[in-house]
Order: C-alpha cells, then structure tokens, then sequence
C-alpha cells in the first residue's frame, strides 16, 4: 500500500514529485517542514515537490531553499522559481540576493524576477545592485534579467556579449536569447548567422545532428519574427550556406 506523501519523501523516494503534482497546492503542507531535514536527499525531493505543487506558501519554501547549505539544494530552488514566477516574490528575492554568497543564486534572482516582465514597474532594486556587483558571474544575470525588462544599458551590454562570446560562452548567450524571446534580438543575432561553430548535439533521432551557432540563431530568428522563409525551419538542421543568407539579409534590416 502506498504511503503519503510525506513517507514517501522521507523514504528518498523521487516518485514523491509526481504525487505533489497530482496533489497541488495540498501536498505544500504535509512536507514544507522538511526543507530542514537533515538529510540534503530529502531536501532535495521536498523542493521538487513544492516545485510541483505551486502557490503562494511552496514560492516561500522556495526562496528558504535558496540558502541552504547545499548547492544542489539551492539549484533545484532556483529551477522550481524559474518554473512558479510570481511578481510578490520580488522583494524577499532581493533580500537573498544581498544575503547570498553562491553567485550562481545571484545570477539567477534577477532572472526569475524578469519571468514577471510585464508586471515589473520598478525595476530599481536590480538596478541599484547591478551597479554595486563584483561577480562576473552575478553580472552576468543582471545584464540578462535587466535586458528583459527592457533597460537599454542591458541591452547594449548584452549584444556586446553576445557578439563577442565564442564556444561555450556563446552557447551560453543564445540560450539568454532563448530566455529572453524578444523581437529586438532579431538583429542582435544577425553576425551569429555565419558562425559555424559546433555548439550542440542533437540525437539520436535516425540522424545525429551537431547544431552550430548558425543554426541555432536561425532557429530563434524565425521563432522571434514569425516568418516563414522559403525553407523549413525545423529546430534540427544544419542549414545550407543560401538559407543561412537568406535569413541574416533578413536579421540584419530588420525593424519593429
């Protein structure tokens, strides 16, 4: 016979996140106490399972996550705010960032407070720390988050970045471009188009796929406008030299 959700929890059982989802904002009480077990397993599957769950009360657990002592702990807290935005979360947010000394939390915070784009009036809080922070990495999220929430000086610094990121880092910017899914990237993305480089794999699907930055670009070019070119853009291909032309002429004159 199954066990409650809390058993199930407290056994290091990972099914525990399916039955939060399944329970909704219910299965938030029977474990949020235990995000200071310790046992980090059991942490671990108590955050998924508030992740799961949703709502006001699991969005606090949440953000407690974000200080716990093991980074896997708060990787997973950061994951499950990405995945439950709300706007109310902005200010107890702030407070962990001026707390927090993981710099990968910092990177994150203004990023899931942009998920609230269209409902975030003030953005001087990210502002005011954007112009205090030392961490490359933390600059790194406020640059993208701010950029989001449409401050120019962002946006300028992001293109910079972008345009002179390679390997890794620019696999690492087209995914920001991913987040950011706005229409003004269309011709920052423009000089990527002819970028050969082999970014990532794709497979196996009958055909391994090595997506280069080309294509990736293409990808969000046509997600981001809309259009439809002469060929299909699928998400999968390696695009041939013409249809990579056809597609930066377009990126490059672009305007809203």
């Amino acid at each position: 016979m199954a066990g409650t959700l809390r058993e199930t929890v407290l056994e290091g059982n990972w099914e525990a996140p399916m039955t939060a989802q399944r329970m909704g904002q219910r299965a938030t009480d029977e474990v949020i106490d235990l995000l200071t077990h310790e046992d980090r397993q059991v942490r671990l599957i108590t955050v998924a399972c508030l992740e799961e769950a949703g709502g006001e009360k699991a969005r606090s657990g949440m953000i407690d996550a974000l200080s716990d002592e093991d980074d896997q702990v708060r990787m997973t807290a950061v994951r499950a705010l990405h995945k439950n935005p709300d706007p109310d979360v902005y200010t107890p947010l702030m407070t962990v960032y001026d707390e927090s000394g993981d710099a990968n939390v910092r990177h994150h915070i203004p990023m899931i407070i942009a998920r609230n784009d269209g409902q975030i009036t003030d953005a001087t809080p990210l502002t005011d720390r954007w112009a205090e922070e030392q961490d490359d990495q933390a600059l790194e999220g406020m640059v993208v988050g701010l950029s989001r929430l449409g401050n120019e000086d962002a946006r300028s610094q992001f293109v910079e970045r972008l345009h002179s990121a390679a390997g890794t880092d620019l696999d690492r910017y087209l995914t920001h471009c991913e987040y950011i899914e706005q229409k003004w990237l269309i011709n920052a993305l423009a000089p990527i188009v002819f970028n050969k480089t082999k970014l990532r794999y794709i497979g196996p699907h009958g055909k391994d796929i090595d997506l280069r930055a080309c294509d990736i670009s293409v990808n969000l070019i046509a997600k981001l406008s809309g259009r439809r070119f002469s060929f299909e853009v699928n998400g999968r291909t390696n695009y041939l030299p013409e249809q990579l032309q056809e597609v930066k002429t377009y990126a490059a004159t672009y305007s809203e």
